[in-house]
């Protein structure tokens, strides 16, 4: 056996190390012997085998799956190529996986593998439930599709006026067809409308009015409105049904009128005198109460009839009534009395007014004489009294007006 030579093993251990450390063997290490050229050749196999196994290593490294196969010879890279195998196969799972395929499943990766089938697993779950959410979604938009059409059809054949307006933009959505023959007929009316109620702003449901000019009319029309939102086609929208109400509001103010109104002298009623005695009184305003009792009405009526007495009631009634200021209010409380309510007024002034009343009044005398008696009760502002309170006192100071003016006749 021939003995190598101490350069020679120093050449075989840098040609080693040079393998080993990923560092390029400097050429095979020469052996001088002959009997080393088996070994130099197998070093140089060995040197190859490694060499294409740090080119696949490396490419696989780099994910290029494509990259070109190590020789079939070298052992070295079967692992390698097993595993190329695995992940390419892998990749084509994936893309799988991306376009919706939530079958695949491997095992051939250890943990990676449970990972790989735990998310696979989570993907199924997750598309399940999407697809029963579409499910449901799908259900609730027929349902709403058939509510917003049944829904359309008992606006349009509603009595009511009804316009429909999107909430961010005020554009109208629908309109039925009570609100279509109304602009046929009031074109103007209704464009004034319709602004109105889009410049109105609600963050819930609401009953209100609105009056608006009728140039044909020559009068302000009323409406009532009754407005909620609701979502119009998947839009945020708002509501109005629309009702003229004019009639209606004259028909109730003729009666409020009537049920306040004395019928026989057009001032107004005791009620009424009452209900504004006691509105001054919760609201702090000072007046003054002027009571007033019409002089001999029994003996006219017992005299020259009712008729005459009538007459006589009238006449009272006019001349006070044409002595009235703003905000004054004159009623009849009783057969032959009279209240007169003055709001911040001063009694020097009030008196003033009832003599002044009182001698037109006795200027209009015939067969008999025509005057009045009367008393005035201040009210200031604060009083804790009641209306009839107050009615009391007035009427005392007029009996006592009225006593005086007997005793001077």
């Amino acid at each position: 056996m021939v003995r190598e030579k101490p350069k020679d093993l120093q050449a075989l251990v840098n040609f080693l190390s040079g393998l080993v450390e990923k560092t390029e063997p400097a050429g095979n290490p020469e052996l001088a012997a002959d009997g080393n050229k088996a070994l130099a050749q197998a070093l140089h196999r060995l040197s190859e085998a490694v060499g294409e196994l740090h080119e696949f290593a490396k490419a696989l490294c780099e994910g290029h799956l494509d990259a070109v196969s190590p020789s079939r010879e070298n052992a070295l890279c079967w692992e390698l190529k097993a595993l190329r195998s695995h992940l390419s196969h892998l990749n084509w799972q994936m893309q799988a996986v991306s376009q919706g395929d939530y079958s695949q499943h491997i095992d051939f990766l250890g943990d990676y593998s449970i990972t790989f089938n735990a998310m696979i697993q989570q993907l199924r779950d997750r598309e399940e439930a999407l697809r029963e959410a579409k499910l449901r979604a799908e259900k609730r938009t027929k349902e709403l599709t058939e509510q917003q059409n049944l829904l359309q059809y008992i606006m349009g054949q509603a009595r009511q006026a009804i316009l429909v307006l999107e909430e961010a933009t005020g554009s109208e959505l629908f309109c039925n067809a009570s609100l279509i023959r109304w602009r046929d007929r009031q074109e103007k009316v209704v464009a004034a409308v319709v602004q109105r109620l889009r410049a109105y702003r609600s963050s819930g449901e609401a009953s209100w009015e609105l009056a608006v000019e009728d140039p044909a009319a020559g009068k302000k029309r009323l409406y009532a409105v009754e407005t909620f939102p609701l979502v119009w086609m998947g839009k945020p929208s708002v509501v109005h049904q629309i009702s003229d109400v004019t009639k209606e509001k004259e028909k109730l103010r003729r009666f409020e009128r009537e049920a306040a109104q004395d019928f026989l002298t057009g001032t107004y009623n005791r009620r009424y005198c009452r209900k504004k005695m006691q509105e001054m009184l919760s609201g702090g305003i000072p007046f003054l109460c002027c009571f007033m009792d019409m002089d001999g009405l029994k003996q006219v009526n017992d005299t020259w009839g009712h008729r005459e007495g009538d007459r006589y009631i009238r006449t009272t009634a006019d001349i006070l009534t044409g002595r009235l200021s703003d905000g004054e209010v004159l009623s009849r409380v009783g057969g032959d009395e009279f209240v007169l309510l003055i709001p911040g007024g001063e009694e020097k002034a009030a008196f003033s007014l009832l003599q002044m009343a009182n001698s037109q009044l006795e200027k209009k005398s015939g067969k008999y004489r025509m005057r009045f008696s009367y008393g005035v009760e201040s009210v200031e502002s604060g009083d804790t009294r009641m209306a009839s309170d107050i009615l009391a006192a007035a009427d005392r100071k007029m009996y006592r007006f009225k006593e005086n003016q007997k005793k001077d006749s």
